[in-house]
């Protein structure tokens, strides 16, 4: 009859060890997801820049077309104009956690109080309605916000931040007074 002989199991770890082994985790986690790792889709698709989704990059043009940009760093899309009750829509897609949204969304509600009776306003603040429309412009946005869509005219990603707050509102001025044929006569000269 043979014996056999256990070797002892009386193993010493460092107590630093299994901390250290969290934090090298913890590491490559986070760099495979700053290094081109999907990122969880947002609950809000989410800007100076655009904050990205993942979805794709903004390229500033649709189905293959480049875009000339106008005034407020806006492209000028090449469709009909998109309409409700004979009113120009106007789309603000953005949300409360992103910074730049939270900078653009008030100036862009004032702008848009001064033409209430005259354009569409779809308000999509923290709203995930009319994913469609957004998804129609990846191209665009890159699934980045703050977006805007004027009237399916006029498109910007981003925020108007680097031009300040008084050219953002000169700019959305100009461009829903030529959507709504310079009315009101007292905010389009």
């Amino acid at each position: 009859m043979s014996e056999e002989k256990q070797k002892p199991t009386n193993q010493t770890f460092s107590p630093y060890l299994i901390p250290l082994a969290i934090i090298v985790a913890g590491a490559l986690v986070g760099a495979g997801l700053y290094f081109g790792g999907k990122q969880p889709a947002p609950s809000v698709p989410p800007a100076q820049v655009a904050v990205p989704t993942g979805e794709s990059e903004p390229t500033g043009q649709v189905a293959g077309e480049q875009l000339e940009k106008t005034t407020g760093d806006f492209l000028v899309l090449n469709e009909e104009p998109c309409l409700e009750n004979g009113k120009p829509i106007v789309y603000f897609f953005g949300s409360s956690g992103c910074p730049h949204c939270q900078w653009e969304h008030p100036i862009f509600e004032e702008v848009l109080a001064k033409f209430a009776d005259q354009v569409s306003f779809h308000n999509l603040m923290d709203k995930q309605e009319e994913m469609d429309v957004f998804q129609k412009y990846l191209d665009i946005n890159g699934g980045g916000i703050p977006f805007i869509v004027l009237g399916c005219q006029y498109a910007r990603v981003g925020s108007g931040e680097q031009a300040g707050e008084e050219a953002e509102k000169q700019s959305l001025t100009q461009l829903l007074c030529e959507l709504t044929g310079k009315k009101p006569a007292e905010v389009c000269p």
